[in-house]
């Protein structure tokens, strides 16, 4: 396993190496410009290769972030770029967007998984929980939640999506 700490937009940064696996975690949703992002990450990958990103859910219930397209013209953005503290979230991904933005960027086998409900991120006061409640049961009660699709999309605080390259895309 070998981590990099890279600013990859950056053209004159030359990150060593290609990967088969590059997770980017609570990144996306501080650029205006994502597909920019995931071409970027794409060349780095392998054929075959994997990109995990992890985002804020733009349908989570304590949302009230608008989404990436009711941002409009990104440009009006182009200054809160890069602002990556708890501020910084000036918008969140919905599930569809997320698919579409890897499908621009010509990733394949696309899937979206939605994870860390309120039993794990201590959201919505269930935090005061975790001291008396056992791990095992606050777990149970996550997975419980993620089966249910309306819930699982209201509840989960989290997007992961999954995106592979193509063989002969390098």
């Amino acid at each position: 396993i070998k981590f990099i700490a890279a600013n990859v937009l950056d053209t004159d940064n030359s990150i060593p190496g290609y990967y088969d696996l590059i997770f980017a975690n609570q990144l996306i949703e501080h650029l205006v410009y994502p597909v920019q992002l995931l071409m970027q990450l794409k060349k780095l990958l392998k054929p075959n290769g994997r990109l995990v990103i992890t985002t804020p859910n733009g349908n989570y219930i304590k949302s009230d972030l608008p989404s990436y397209k009711q941002l409009g013209d990104p440009k009006d953005w182009e200054h809160k770029q890069f602002t990556a503290d708890g501020d910084g979230h000036f918008f969140a991904y919905l599930p569809d967007e997320l698919d579409s933005i890897f499908v621009d960027a010509s990733f394949e086998e696309v899937h979206t998984n939605y994870f860390e409900t309120p039993f794990i991120s201590g959201h919505m006061k269930i935090r005061y929980f975790h001291t008396f409640v056992p791990l095992k049961i606050l777990r149970l009660l996550d997975r419980a939640l993620l089966c249910l699709p309306w819930f699982r999309s209201r509840f989960s605080h989290q997007l992961m999506i999954i995106g592979l390259t193509k063989d002969d895309d390098q």
